[in-house]
């Protein structure tokens, strides 16, 4: 399931702007954040808290000069954060927040009858 990233918001000419999803994500989602410059300069990702994120099964960085897409995968509560986008010394910001303890079980049986519980129930009793 790919998220939704919202359109870009307004920024001072030279800033970077990052965006990703309109609130917090379910664990064990992916999460995308797409940071741009308008200037075409070198872009680079870093974690405010200064948490690694070059384990390359969890995270991907996709280009460098202009627009640079992080991307999570299977999201879990320790990605939670503030992630940043440089720009030489301009920086933008994203706030990370996960749901944590929902299953892709429990979200496909809302709105079911419960349905998704007795299947997720059922997957847990083999």
């Amino acid at each position: 399931m790919s998220p939704v990233v919202p359109s870009l918001p307004p920024a001072a000419p030279d800033d970077p702007v990052v965006v990703g999803p309109q609130g917090p994500v379910f664990e064990g989602d992916t999460v995308e954040l797409v940071c741009t410059s308008p200037d075409n300069r070198l872009i680079a990702w870093e974690r405010l808290d200064r948490m690694s994120i070059t384990d390359e099964l969890v995270f991907m960085i996709t280009g460098r000069l202009g627009r640079s897409t992080l991307r999570i995968n299977d999201v879990r509560v320790m990605n939670a954060g503030e992630y940043i986008c440089r720009v030489g010394q301009a920086t933008a910001s994203y706030e990370l927040e996960i749901i944590e303890g929902i299953s892709m079980f429990e979200r496909e049986g809302e709105g079911d009858g419960g349905e998704g519980r007795e299947r997720r129930e059922e997957k847990e009793s083999f």
